[in-house]
């Protein structure tokens, strides 16, 4: 979010006379310590839509698993179900409990049968930000491209 605001100071001390150029500033250079970093409240805004998403992606992601082949052996495979980490993941998906999001660790040495639907999920919500903060990043620009440049006298 914070990459936007460096455009629209251009352009906004651009579109106007040289005695208003301190006022039309003054919003974005308020936050100028802080663009060196990725702003908060946009980050915020992207990790709260990310974790809104998630859970029923992978939801949606083990639904469509369950009915594979490849899936359903995993849950009756004795060296997945031995192994602690799919023994909880599969204790929370029958008693609707569903996926620890807080410590995803775990994927890290799970069965890849059983990540899969995890991945996906995670990886579909993703999708969502990205796409998100793309318009986000393209309505700054066509806003910065609209501010219509006065030359100074």
């Amino acid at each position: 979010m914070s990459i936007t605001v460096d455009p629209g100071t251009g352009r906004r001390s651009g579109s106007v006379n040289a005695h208003e150029i301190a006022s039309a500033c003054s919003s974005s250079s308020a936050h100028r310590p802080t663009r060196a970093k990725p702003s908060p409240a946009g980050t915020a805004i992207y990790l709260s839509l990310l974790f809104a998403l998630t859970e029923d992606r992978i939801t949606a992601a083990f639904h469509q698993a369950e009915n594979t082949p490849a899936f359903r052996s995993a849950l009756h495979d004795p060296a997945v179900t031995a192994d602690p980490s799919a023994r909880h993941l599969i204790a929370g998906l029958h008693d609707g409990s569903g996926v620890d999001l807080n410590n995803t660790s775990y994927l890290d040495h799970l069965d890849a049968r059983l990540a899969r639907p995890v991945l996906d999920g995670m990886a579909g919500a993703m999708d969502t930000v990205f796409i998100v903060v793309g318009c986000v990043m393209a309505a700054g620009l066509v806003l910065a491209l609209f501010l219509k440049d006065k030359t100074r006298d």
